[in-house]
């Protein structure tokens, strides 16, 4: 009457037993007599009407509870009679007949089993089950000799009892896996594996290959070509498409060897291959009167009619670095450069020799020497490396043991023609002092070391117009096996047994 639900019992007409209407009757003379504004009147009656409810329910599973134990108790008194019975009656007969009512006795316990509605496990586990909620649940979730797919869903299917089983190969390690996890990791050909090449997806093992080869943005794709047949290829993944065609369109406009370029020469207007364009500069440099050599030897140079001056510009070979094993490197001097304008006569020839650099420092060594007086006795002999000097001109570097090496010294570069007198020489660029333990001189001037040369009295010196360089003085002329030689005319002087050679030169 106050908004809440009639109940539909209470506890004083549960006990006495009278009818439900004779209980709600009493219900609502009770809240009558309660006042009709008070809430806690109203909410004492709904607590006692729930307490009445959990009574009932404990007391129906009180009775469940004693009816379970009454049947489990004669169960097992009907299961000790069984046995003491089947003792005596095994005691008292025949081995035959023993059998046989051993074989009557499962056939009676089958029977009954049947008869009180149990049925065995159909997968062969041995379990009895009521039909049922029972039987279906056991026979989907917990018997072991069931038959289980793999989860991953391969195809592969076995008992729980062998998913779960442990190899004997497996107890070695401290976390042994079952076979349903050495299946799943490593033989299922459903399981997730990431693309070898790293593309960040990860698909099934069987897969992998279609993947690979068709879906992986990664995959390699055929190379392109240049098109101007040069017979460079850009290749990469199927992401890099864009990229490679951005790197041939660059190639073949900017480094390409057949690319098409126009001549720089003014007053030229030849569009020629850029592999072509040094050969179509000496063209021009020969058309112009000009000629360049590079490589080391003897040239000719026939003056062409109508010049009667050329500009001459000479380098002198340069000199090779050595070493100091666990000390430090020194670098060769370079070669002596020499420009100045040269008076000829139209249809002369001009002789040129371009200078060598130096070959690299040579560490010495030990050797063993048979002795004259006793073959069987061995003399170890220290042999000296030796660098040889570019030529013509350079002198000789020596490497004196294992641990030093020395540069030689590089040729010169001359300009000479054949007058009256014979042979005359017109211009010489010296070559570049050999390096040791620390850097080479570089060719001089006219009056000897160019200025802001940095000087060291260990190092040879740069020859001059009148003299060869002098000898360097490192302090250990005692300890050397021969000593260094200063520079003559056309010849570069030679390192002690611990230094490097001269430049070439004439004075």
């Amino acid at each position: 009457s106050h908004g809440v639900e009639r109940p539909r019992c209470s506890a004083q007409a549960q006990q006495e037993g009278i009818s439900l209407l004779e209980a709600e009757k009493a219900i609502e003379e009770e809240n009558k007599s309660r006042p009709a504004t008070s809430e806690g009147a109203i909410v004492t009656v709904e607590e006692e009407f729930e307490a009445s409810i959990q009574e009932a329910k404990r007391r129906v599973e009180l009775e469940k509870q004693q009816r379970r134990d009454a049947i489990e108790a004669k169960g097992k008194d009907e299961a000790a009679r069984e046995a003491w019975l089947s003792k005596r009656e095994d005691a008292v007969t025949s081995p035959r007949t023993k059998a046989r009512r051993k074989l009557l006795r499962l056939l009676y316990k089958a029977t009954r089993r049947q008869n009180q509605g149990y049925v065995i496990c159909e997968w062969g586990c041995g379990q009895w089950c009521v039909i049922g909620r029972e039987k279906t649940f056991h026979e989907k979730e917990s018997c072991a000799k069931r038959i289980m797919p793999c989860l991953l869903g391969c195809g592969c299917r076995m008992r729980e009892e062998q998913w779960l089983e442990i190899p004997d190969e497996e107890m070695a390690f401290e976390e042994p896996r079952n076979r349903q996890q050495i299946h799943e990791q490593d033989e299922c050909p459903k399981r997730l594996i990431p693309c070898e090449r790293r593309c960040g997806e990860f698909v099934a093992a069987d897969k992998l290959d279609h993947h690979m080869q068709c879906l992986c943005i990664k995959r390699p794709f055929p190379p392109i070509r240049c098109r101007l047949g040069c017979g460079e290829l850009f290749a990469g993944g199927a992401h890099e498409i864009l990229k490679c065609e951005e790197d041939r369109l660059e190639h073949e406009q900017e480094m390409c060897p057949r690319r098409m370029v126009r001549c720089h020469v003014k007053g030229c207007a030849a569009t020629v291959r850029a592999m072509d364009r040094p050969r179509h500069r000496r063209l021009h440099m020969l058309r112009g009167g000009i000629a360049l050599h590079c490589v080391p030897g003897a040239y000719e140079y026939k003056v062409a009619m109508g010049l009667r001056q050329l500009k001459v510009q000479l380098w002198g070979g340069g000199g090779a670095s050595g070493h100091l094993k666990g000390q430090q490197a020194g670098g060769g001097g370079g070669g002596a450069f020499v420009e100045a304008l040269l008076n000829v006569i139209p249809g002369e020839t001009l002789e040129i020799v371009v200078g060598a650099g130096g070959a690299k420092g040579q560490y010495g060594g030990t050797v063993q020497i048979v002795r004259e007086d006793d073959p069987t006795k061995f003399e170890t002999e220290e042999v000296c490396g030796v660098a040889k000097g570019g030529q013509p001109g350079g002198g000789d570097g020596h490497g004196g043991n294992e641990c030093w090496a020395c540069g030689g010294g590089g040729g010169y570069t001359m300009i000479s023609r054949n007058g009256k007198g014979g042979r005359q020489v017109l211009f010489v660029a010296g070559g570049g002092g050999g390096g040791g333990a620390r850097d080479g001189q570089p060719g001089s001037g006219l009056d000897g070391e160019l200025p802001g040369t940095r000087i060291d009295k260990r190092n040879g010196r740069a020859g001059t117009q009148s003299e060869g360089g002098a000898a360097g003085d490192s302090g250990e002329a005692a300890l050397c096996a021969f000593p260094s030689r200063p520079g003559a005319r056309w010849q570069g002087g030679a390192g002690a047994q611990f230094g490097g050679g001269g430049g070439g030169g004439v004075f």
